[in-house]
């Protein structure tokens, strides 16, 4: 036991020693800012936007940071099984213990959706988070099967707490198993209908099986349950509300057509602040095209903004398969005005305006998620509340029928270009077929072929666009692009952004991307 006196000595050397080193830290503060730029300027270059495989067979690419926060989610799991353990069969009960606290992400919300908003993370984030967690409980649950079997207990399949067990651990394995994209793209509503039932089967088995049993593992179930309880009934309370369940008036979805192109414009029952970028999910009230669409909730990126709430939102939609297919057949025939639900927003925003080069890629209907940051860009430039003196819109088509189908959505945008005579907006459209005469907007230059990203960026980061007044002498600012673009043009930008990295060039992937 320490003495009086020597308990005083350890506690004044303490704040003494944390008192100069926060007036060291508040010195160098400046350094230590230049320090962090400069390391994390290397993370974005190496680790960040580095595939761990170059291939044009893949959809989505893993980067090297992916990677790098996998290995240490399962080295973690493994060190706090691994440590201290005296034999294989508490190994084992640590794995069941340790797959149960996985279970507070996997079951934190009815729909992943909710996550972006909670956790401020991009959908492509969270769904993979989201895979690795399910992968390692399904892993920490095969471990705890196998430590129990080496272990030679007896199992009594007729009791009801060993039948829920092995119930529970098929239905985990299983809703794993069904998440490979030959499935689940294949058909995706039976895919998720079935991945939530057995999420919940599974849910069931374990409390069946540890209710007996220690009461730590009973705890944390309980927390799991309730934490999934609250969520669902917070989330279903206010999706009611800003739907108008209780109240006359309903959302509504009008189907419109529009040269090949649909577009949902939804009506609020009540208005809603959506930011840019962020997305909502449907449902659509058109049983008379299918049945199956009673059952279909798909997320949708919102292609308006407002600095205040919105009465109505404009949707963007391509048409692939399923739903979407179904409200390009319907809209070619008549203009619908179905019943509908919507959650959200949903998503995070990217910070444009904090940037002095916004570099905006886009193919086909990937302009639907760059409208949105256009008009809040030149909104906020207006007011003078963005740093942007640059925005340059790069938008590649194989006709110019889809922007002539959004006319209305494009001169909503551009609706605040009215400043400087515009001199800080250029929109650039990049067509294959295009006549000599054809023109979409006074704003945007129709030019025949593909564009050369490379020399694009280059200019953009060379700042060789931005006016500058006489005697200003400041390095360029910040710059960022954002993409939403088909895979291929998507893994040929990461590849250049790479290369500006150390030139303060950021690449960001908006949550929707096209498939062309």
């Amino acid at each position: 036991m320490l003495s009086f006196e020597d308990s005083a000595i350890i506690i004044y050397a303490t704040v003494f020693s944390t008192a100069i080193f926060v007036a060291l830290v508040w010195n160098f503060r400046s350094y230590l800012g230049l320090l962090a730029a400069a390391l994390r300027q290397l993370f974005l270059q190496h680790v960040s936007y580095q595939p761990i495989f170059r291939s044009a067979r893949l959809m989505n690419q893993w980067s090297r940071a992916d990677i790098l926060g996998l290995v240490i989610y399962f080295a973690l799991n493994g060190f706090c099984i691994s440590f201290r353990s005296s034999s294989v069969d508490e190994a084992g009960h640590r794995a069941a213990k340790l797959g149960i606290v996985n279970l507070l992400f996997l079951y934190a919300t009815p729909h992943l959706d909710v996550l972006t908003n909670t956790l401020g993370m991009q959908w492509r984030t969270i769904c993979r988070f989201h895979g690795a967690v399910g992968v390692l409980t399904a892993l920490l649950l095969v471990f705890h099967t196998i430590a129990f079997a080496l272990s030679r207990n007896a199992f009594p399949v007729a009791r009801a707490e060993n039948l829920w067990a092995i119930v529970a651990a098929a239905s985990t394995i299983a809703s794993v198993a069904i998440c490979f994209p030959a499935f689940r793209n294949g058909w995706y509503e039976i895919f998720l209908r079935a991945h939530q039932s057995l999420a919940i089967l599974s849910l069931y088995g374990i409390w069946v099986h540890i209710a007996p049993r220690d009461l730590l593992p009973r705890l944390l179930l309980y927390v799991v349950i309730g934490v999934a309880g609250l969520s669902t009934f917070f989330s279903g309370a206010i999706m009611a509300y800003r739907n108008g369940i209780f109240r006359c008036r309903l959302t509504r979805a009008d189907i419109l057509h529009a040269k090949g192109a649909v577009l949902v414009r939804v009506i609020l029952a009540r208005p809603v602040r959506v930011k840019a970028g962020q997305f909502i999910s449907l449902w659509i009230a058109i049983p008379s095209t299918n049945f199956c669409s009673l059952w279909e909730y798909h997320p949708f990126v919102v292609a308006n903004w407002s600095e205040n709430a919105l009465d109505t939102l404009d949707l963007l939609i391509e048409p692939r398969s399923g739903l979407t297919l179904n409200l390009l057949q319907r809209s070619q025939t008549r203009q619908d005005h179905c019943r509908a639900l919507f959650s959200g927003p949903h998503g995070s925003s990217v910070p444009v305006g904090t940037y002095e080069i916004v570099l905006m890629a886009a193919t086909g209907y990937g302009i639907a998620a760059q409208l949105p940051y256009l008009k809040q860009l030149l909104h906020d430039y207006n007011s003078r509340k963005a740093k942007a003196r640059r925005i340059h819109l790069v938008w590649e088509l194989k006709t110019l029928e889809l922007p002539l189908a959004i006319e209305s959505l494009l001169n909503n945008a551009l609706i605040d270009d009215t400043l400087d005579d515009g001199y800080i907006l250029q929109i650039s459209v990049y067509v294959e077929n295009v006549g000599r005469e054809e023109r979409i907007s006074p704003r945007a230059e129709v030019i025949r072929g593909l564009p050369d990203w490379s020399a694009i960026i280059q200019e953009e980061a060379a700042g060789k666009y931005i006016k500058r007044v006489q005697d200003e002498t400041s390095k360029r600012g910040d710059m960022i692009v954002t993409i939403s673009t088909s895979p291929g043009v998507r893994r040929h930008l990461q590849a250049i952004v790479q290369k500006h990295v150390r030139e303060r060039v950021e690449l960001v992937e908006l949550d929707y991307q096209p498939d062309h």
